[in-house]
């Protein structure tokens, strides 16, 4: 009698538990459908708060919900830069559309129809597209900008200086008592202060194209040498020294520049740049020299000079590096090196032609503004 009572009650519960009387405990999983950002919230790429996360997702962002693991909803989100990005977000800070809440229906259910009516299919609603929405990157500590450009452009305006100094000689050479005189002017382009205004657009991940305007200016001092023969001996050259109090010197370089983003990470950011500049040049030179030669004519002396501008513009270089780390997400500061380069030769009044040479290793740094 016993056995009998122990069989039963066995039977009754393998028989209820197959109908479903008696169903595990299992939590339904949300449809491939669209969900709300309730607030903002941070976006991982795996289900884990201590990593740091890929963004910040604000308030309001319509996200595609895949499945739900646990706490966290896998979702993927359209954004206006990189694309579909998937990920991971709690729960907490999904809202699932009522539409796609009212479609649920967990599996193993069925529902039936009145006698006589023909059953009807319903079928959810495809998922809408999520609204494509930039990602706000932010460390585990605080938001922060993002370093992978929050914006498409930037404005760069620096304070840099000349760390290179291009100075140079100018030599003249003319006939004189049937032999050979020569002038010689060296001229002083020393190390100055620079300004540096650039900008650009960032057309991929990490390419972008940019360009940079430098204007330096400087009055230095020269040096001139003057070799005559004697009027009454061969081969007994007399030699006269002076200076020039100052020659003005402008110089211009309009960069255009390809640029690569090395590193990145958030508010922080490294690359390097390099393309064609186009120089332009503004540089006094000494176009005569004044000799004072008299009696008994052993020695000679100068006097003075005669200066004049020359002006040239020239094809050149440029490559160098760039690293920032943002205040916001629209402004911080940068430093700069960049070593530019042309080579040319100038003239001025039908004087002979001087070689010199443009740019230089320039350092500095200053404002960084991202839109």
């Amino acid at each position: 009698m016993r056995f009998l009572r122990f069989s039963l009650i066995s039977f009754a519960f393998v028989t209820f538990s197959a109908v479903g009387i008696v169903p595990a405990a299992a939590q339904p999983q949300p449809p491939n459908t669209t969900g709300i950002v309730i607030t903002d919230a941070p976006f991982f790429i795996y289900p884990d708060a201590n990593r740091t996360p890929l963004g910040t997702l604000p308030a309001g962002t319509r996200v595609n919900v895949q499945a739900r693991d646990g706490d966290w909803y896998r979702i993927v989100v359209h954004d206006l830069q990189w694309g579909d990005r998937t990920g991971y977000m709690r729960v907490p800070n999904v809202r699932l559309e009522p539409s796609a809440l009212a479609t649920v229906t967990p599996r193993g259910t069925s529902t039936t129809t009145p006698s006589g009516t023909n059953p009807t299919t319903t079928t959810a609603p495809p998922p809408s597209q999520p609204s494509a929405v930039p990602l706000q990157s932010q460390s585990s500590s605080q938001e922060r900008p993002s370093a992978d450009r929050p914006g498409r452009g930037y404005v760069s305006v620096n304070g840099s200086f000349q760390t290179t100094s291009t100075a140079f000689d100018g030599i003249s050479i003319s006939t004189i008592y049937a032999e050979t005189a020569t002038s010689t002017a060296a001229y002083t382009v020393g190390r100055a202060p620079t300004v540096d205004i650039g900008g650009g657009v960032w057309v991929g991940h990490r390419l972008g194209f940019g360009g940079a305007v430098n204007w330096m200016t400087q009055r230095r001092g020269g040096a001139v040498t003057a070799n005559q023969p004697n009027p009454f001996l061969f081969n007994a050259v007399r030699t006269a020294s002076g200076d020039v109090s100052t020659l003005s010197r402008d110089e211009i370089g309009i960069h255009g520049d390809a640029i690569w983003g090395l590193a990145t990470s958030p508010g922080f950011q490294l690359s390097v740049f390099g393309g064609p500049s186009y120089f332009r040049l503004k540089q006094d030179l000494v176009t005569g020299i004044v000799v004072n030669d008299g009696y008994p004519f052993d020695a000679i002396t100068i006097s003075g000079t005669t200066i004049a501008p020359a002006a040239k513009w020239q094809v050149g270089f440029n490559v160098g590096a760039d690293v920032s780390t943002m205040f916001s997400r629209s402004v911080g500061v940068g430093a700069l090196i960049r070593y530019s380069h042309a080579s040319m030769h100038v003239s001025a009044d039908g004087s002979p032609e001087v070689h010199t040479e443009a740019g230089g290793l320039q350092v500095g740094g200053g404002l960084r503004v991202r839109f």
